[in-house]
């Protein structure tokens, strides 16, 4: 067996063992000192920072010693009258530490602000002899100074220009502005002079392109914050190299309430692929070495796909487990059972492996299985690691896993059972109510129409370890389920297997009932009575990062909550507990009109126009009152022209709201704003008939067939447009731009498709970008023109798709409930049980995956994320949405369709 490296850290041994067991928010920490603060962001700020610009010392630290450093470091910058920022609480610098506020803000756990009087350099190596001894990542937007202090040159209270730019801006040595970017590594500006040159240089030393002068990497096949994975080289000699996978493992990322790291996790799979080479199928170990303070493990490369990307592979052509061809079934049920005699060799060798799931499964090109990813096993004969490393794939963790009780076969038992629902379903275990056996067992009947497929999965993922089935008898009942559908025919699994019978109303009422009761729920109401919104940021150039945020936006904010709401008070559902939240999200919607009017975009999905469509809904369903206060701020939303033409953020998005807000406003402004929103429409439409995307002043723009950010959504305001005020203009543009949309489209078979670059899955289901929008279009001109050349092209393009879609996708702007929808426009206009039917499939596909949650509330994980949202577009509201148009299929209220003054909202 290889010798495992040591490793060596320098630490005080009081530090050493210090937990986040103490202070938690360290606001307590500095009314201990006697000092005010005020509240910045994500820190606490003590003493006034009134410079622009200038040098910025960061100090990082792991979660186990912040406290520690705090308390020897506020007194000496008190002592110094230096002002400073730090982190607010411990939750947050679990955030920020693991990266999930943002790739620029990693490590910075402390922000010093040098005053301009003060003597930097000797500030900077007093704080480098101060915190001697302490841990902490790295600081990737920093040069490092020594210990855990890092410097650059940027803003200390940023420039902010007129109209509200959010962008932080610095002065250059012309005093002209520039922006303060995060350049990675940090190179300081050319026209400032480095303070620092005592304690580290400018420039530190190149890094070698080769990793200990053996590997040379190649490619990055994963960024992530805790080390990336590459794809290499492996140089042996001049004429001898192979593929290598190389993992690295960042020092002080993900570091754990037992002063562990990503490296002590690297090191632990080290020794274990070493230990169970000879047994278990894993990727050879080349060398696992240290450089730069950073972990390398280096592995063979193995050339194949993910068992994960093969098993969607097979749903997204086929769509379900009935369908698939007999080859897909064949090659499934070989793979599955490979992998679980993987699991059941690995705990015959006494260890568990605490993060099975199909991503971490490699298939090479001779139908080869391997095991890729073993840093959470635990070793029973050892006992090791003590206590076990946590967390765990989303999905596939036990309960007990997830509460950290010590690891057993059972728990592996659990998630072998979540892989197999994943492999005979296509969709993620999050999706489905597995806490609930007969609600589990139903969903899994309804996707693969087989009883023992059911009872399998159910036997392994039991609440009650003790209830779970063992592997032998899992290998053995899916080797008996291999030879059955070996000797059946195809066309005899799927017949009848496809459940598209409408729902009963007492099961649609509950469904609507209880996913209301969840939007009211904790999970998605905070105690602000506010609802908030994910937001993934991309401020660095490498990973994204999420942050939840109050919105008040039409897409995934409170605007798009409150119309959903009021559209169910206006259908007759009983909408008094959203009373107060509802108050409150309009005061906060009104207050960001009001104080951000020139930061907020005029468009539809993320600005003013959806703000205003929220009005308008409130004053209608009697949540607002009918004053000249609500009035006017109605007006102010359409106040500014968009730069772009399109639905979602462009004057195709305002007219529709406009449309749809204008019983409400004054008619000869509403007639002057669409005029000119026309006006500019007409004039920009090209001879061929189409428009291009993008703000009307970009130099460079492209032709886009998707609904909300192409010529679709354009076409349909223009349609909504000549339906009130017809005009031969306006119908000419139309007629020119559904001519164009139908010469590029192919017709083939009975159907009608467009071809794109697009995603083909997500072109299929999306309304707002692929070629359900698409549909939704025509059904529309149809209804305008009566020509039964749109009835066609409509119907054609719905039958290109697919008729029984099984998606984990479930929203309203690009998934599941949006194509609903369109298929129940389709049957209120057409007159058509075809198009019925398909909204009956996918009213039964949700319905089998609605969570049940506390006091009778229940949700959706609506995409492919692992919690569930509110928003209208994106969220639990899209959804309700078309759970409520489908319960009112002859008088649907379609999103933001309007068809004359007289109509209702």
């Amino acid at each position: 067996m290889k010798t495992l490296p040591s490793k060596s850290i320098r630490l005080n041994e009081v530090l050493l063992n210090t937990t986040p067991k103490g202070m938690v928010d360290f606001k307590e920490l500095l009314k201990e000192f006697g000092l005010a603060f005020t509240i910045n962001d994500f820190y606490l700020q003590v003493g006034e920072i009134s410079q622009v610009q200038g040098w910025i010392l960061h100090l990082s630290v792991v979660r186990v010693q912040i406290e520690p450093l705090l308390r020897i470091l506020i007194p000496e910058l008190l002592r110094l009258d230096v002002p400073f920022k730090i982190i607010r609480d411990i939750e947050t610098a679990k955030f920020l530490l693991d990266a999930e506020l943002g790739y620029y803000r990693l490590g910075k756990i402390v922000a010093v602000y040098p005053k301009p009087h003060t003597d930097i350099a000797r500030l900077a190596a007093f704080l480098v002899h101060l915190t001697d001894g302490f841990r902490g990542p790295a600081i990737p937007t920093d040069r490092h100074l020594g210990s855990i202090v890092y410097t650059r040159y940027g803003s200390y209270n940023p420039v902010i220009k007129k109209g509200g730019d959010r962008t932080r801006y610095i002065y250059n040595v012309a005093m002209e502005l520039i922006p303060d970017e995060f350049i990675m590594p940090y190179v300081p500006p050319a026209d400032v002079k480095w303070p620092f040159d005592i304690i580290a240089k400018v420039i530190p030393l190149p890094a070698g392109k080769l990793f200990k002068n053996t590997y040379k990497p190649l490619l990055v096949i994963k960024e992530d914050t805790k080390g990336r994975v590459l794809k290499g080289i492996y140089m042996k000699h001049f004429l001898n190299f192979r593929h290598c996978i190389i993992k690295e493992g960042k020092r002080d990322m993900w570091l754990d309430e037992n002063g562990r790291d990503i490296q002590d996790r690297l090191r632990w799979q080290y020794k274990l692929c070493n230990d169970l080479s000879e047994d278990i199928p894993f990727p050879k170990i080349f060398d696992l070495f240290e450089e730069n303070g950073d972990l390398y493990l280096v592995m063979e490369f193995i050339n194949g796909n993910s068992l994960e990307a093969i098993i969607a592979g097979f749903y997204e052509k086929e769509h379900r487990w009935q369908v698939l061809s007999l080859k897909n079934k064949t090659l499934l049920f070989k793979y599955v059972i490979h992998v679980v005699r993987i699991i059941q060799l690995f705990h015959e060798k006494g260890y568990i492996h605490r993060d099975i799931t199909p991503a971490n499964f490699l298939v090479d090109k001779k139908d080869r299985i391997f095991l890729i990813d073993m840093e959470l096993s635990y070793s029973t004969t050892e006992n090791f690691p003590d206590p076990p490393f946590k967390f765990g794939t989303p999905g596939y963790v036990s309960r007990e896993q997830k509460y950290f009780r010590k690891p057993d076969t059972k728990q592996d038992i659990y998630a072998v059972g979540a892989l197999l629902l994943y492999a005979f379903t296509g969709l993620s275990p999050l999706k489905y109510n597995v806490k609930k056996t007969d609600l589990l067992l139903d969903s899994i009947h309804f996707f693969t129409g087989d009883p023992e497929i059911g009872s399998l999965i159910v036997g392994c993922i039991s609440v009650d370890p003790e209830q779970r089935i063992l592997l032998p008898e899992a290998i053995a009942r899916l080797e008996a389920l291999q030879l059955y559908y070996a000797a059946v025919e195809p066309r005899d699994t799927a017949a009848g297997s496809v459940s598209t019978g409408r729902l009963t109303p007492a099961t649609l009422s509950g469904i609507i009932d209880s996913a209301w009761k969840g939007i009211m729920g904790d999970d998605f109401l905070t105690e602000d009575l506010l609802w908030d919104a994910p937001v993934l940021y991309r401020a660095d150039g490498r990973n994204g990062y999420m942050e939840r945020r109050y919105l008040p936006e039409f897409y995934s904010g409170m605007s798009g909550i409150l119309y959903a709401i009021a559209k169910a008070k206006i259908l007759g559902y009983n909408m008094d507990a959203f009373s107060s939240a509802y108050e409150q999200c309009m005061a906060f919607i009104k207050g960001k009109i009001t104080a951000d009017n020139r930061e907020i975009e005029p468009g539809l999905y993320y600005g003013l126009a959806g703000i205003g469509v929220c009005i308008a809904i409130s004053i209608e369903s009697g949540y607002l009152p009918e004053e000249e206060e609500q009035l006017s701020l109605l007006g102010e939303c359409f106040t500014s022209v968009a730069d772009s033409l399109d639905y979602a953020n462009g004057i195709a998005g305002q007219g529709m709201a406009l449309l749809y807000c204008s019983r409400w406003l004054a008619q000869d402004f509403v007639k002057k704003q669409l005029d000119e929103y026309v006006r500019i429409l007409l004039e920009s439409q090209l001879r061929n008939g189409s428009w291009t995307s993008g703000r009307r002043t970009d130099p460079v723009r492209s032709r886009n067939i998707g609904y909300v950010e192409g010529v679709p959504g354009i076409i349909d305001f223009l349609l909504a447009y000549v339906g009130i005020y017809p005009t031969e203009a306006v119908l000419s543009a139309i007629r020119k731009g559904l001519e164009w949309l139908v010469k590029l489209g192919v017709r083939r078979n009975g159907t009608f498709y467009w071809k794109t670059n697009e995603a083909s899955a997500a072109f299929l289901i999306s309304r707002d970008y692929g070629l359900p929008g698409i549909a939704a279009l025509f059904i529309n001109a149809y209804q305008q023109f009566k020509d039964p050349s749109y009835q066609r092209i409509a119907e054609e393009v719905l039958r290109y798709l697919p008729a029984f879609p099984v998606n984990e996708n479930f929203t309203l702007g690009d998934g599941l409930s949006g194509l609903g929808e369109v298929y129940l426009k389709a049957a209120l206009v057409f007159k058509s049980d075809e198009w019925m039917s398909r909204a009956d499939w996918i009213a039964q596909h949700l319905a089998h995956l609605l969570i049940t949650g506390k006091r009778g509330s229940a949700f959706w994980i609506m995409d492919q994320g692992t919690e569930s949202v509110a928003g209208l577009m994106r969220g639990g509201c899209g959804a309700l949405h078309f759970f409520m148009n489908y319960s009112h299929p002859t008088g649907m209220y379609p999103l933001l369709r309007f068809y004359g003054p007289s109509a209702k909202l």
